[in-house]
């Protein structure tokens, strides 16, 4: 069984940031497995690398992608309010 991670960079206007680092359960649904953060252009790049270099379960998410379960995002229970009686 493959593990794909989908990954968030969060940067600040000074070079300092995180990456979010999302484990991807199907196309739907992504849990966070960690948050790395750097503190310069120079880390993430050290980072980027590190994550990226023969690794191609690892892809990049964008920083608006939803993250969770499609089902706890968007469905919410119960769809119509208690049934009448």
């Amino acid at each position: 069984m493959a593990l794909y991670i989908n990954m968030k960079v969060l940067e600040n206007e000074d070079g300092s940031g995180s990456l979010e680092l999302w484990k991807r359960g199907s196309i739907t649904c992504t849990h966070i497995l960690g948050t790395l953060k750097f503190a310069n252009s120079d880390e993430r790049d050290v980072l980027l690398d590190m994550l990226m270099k023969g690794h191609p379960e690892v892809s990049f998410m964008e920083k608006d992608y939803p993250t969770g379960c499609f089902v706890d995002n968007y469905y919410k229970w119960p769809q119509r309010g208690p049934i009448p009686r």
